[in-house]
């Protein structure tokens, strides 16, 4: 009892700290005073204007939207595949074969990206945005892959072999019966690897000499400047990221209850 209260306890002195910036860093973004200042005494939307008219701020988050889309859609499709081929594979490679998936996600970045950068540099391709989206999609494919085998597991076979056995082909199968009860967790393993690439910092930092993601604009504006623009920026980022990531567990928590409550059934 005393144990449990007292995780209970960390917990939320665990979540209050990782809270708490936010109280701070949100009223500051709508401050129109000239430097970083907590509480604000002059609220306006000065910083917000600043960031969307500045044309290095707004090439940064087009450059991060781009390669967090083109990221998200690799991972989506490479992790896809992988899940169904890790369910319905050789039972004694599932164990391996997720350890090595789920390795980019305990892996420290920055050895991930030393890593990248030296082969980067090898064959002189470093800046170039294809890259960056392939260490992206890398970053974000164990989540695909986690969220899309919960759900693949949980699938009624007999359907799929129903199916066959009345004619249609695996491809048709696939599209027809297998893609579409897959749909929520797919988006949802999409939309976190979207994020997991809007959001990364250090590869970027390693990969794209001369051209800014939005991290990287941040990170650099933090250094050098320390703008109040830098509140601004922040909070689009927090509340853009706590809403994707609540429509992913929306989507994958739906998911999850309807085919539980198929077996119901």
């Amino acid at each position: 009892m005393k144990t449990s209260k007292a995780l209970s306890i960390f917990f939320w002195v665990a979540a209050a700290f990782l809270i708490l910036p936010l109280f701070i860093a949100v009223p500051i973004s709508f401050s129109n005073n000239e430097f970083l200042r907590f509480p604000p005494t002059n609220l306006g939307l000065r910083w917000y204007w600043a960031y969307l008219l500045d044309e290095q701020w707004r090439d940064a988050t087009l450059l991060s939207l781009r390669v967090a889309l083109f990221s998200s859609l690799l991972a989506t499709s490479v992790g896809t595949i992988t899940a169904l081929a890790i369910d319905r594979g050789v039972a004694h490679l599932k164990g391996p074969l997720l350890t090595i998936i789920g390795s980019p996600v305990v892996i420290p970045h920055i050895f991930m990206a030393l890593g990248i950068f030296v082969i980067a540099l090898r064959f002189n391709i470093l800046g170039n945005e294809a890259v960056l989206i392939g260490a992206h999609a890398t970053m974000g494919l164990p989540f695909v892959v986690l969220i899309v085998l919960a759900q693949v597991q949980q699938l009624d076979i007999a359907i799929e072999r129903a199916a066959r056995i009345h004619g249609a082909t695996p491809v048709r199968t696939f599209f027809s019966i297998t893609l579409p009860s897959l749909r929520p967790s797919i988006i949802a393993g999409a939309i976190i690897a979207f994020f997991t690439s809007f959001d990364e910092l250090t590869v970027a930092l390693f990969l794209m000499s001369g051209n800014e993601t939005l991290p990287m604009r941040l990170w650099a504006n933090m250094r050098l400047d320390i703008s109040p623009v830098i509140a601004s920026v922040a909070t689009v980022l927090i509340v853009a990221t706590t809403a994707g990531m609540l429509v992913a567990e929306f989507l994958r928590q739906r998911a999850s209850d309807r085919e539980l409550g198929g077996l119901g059934h």
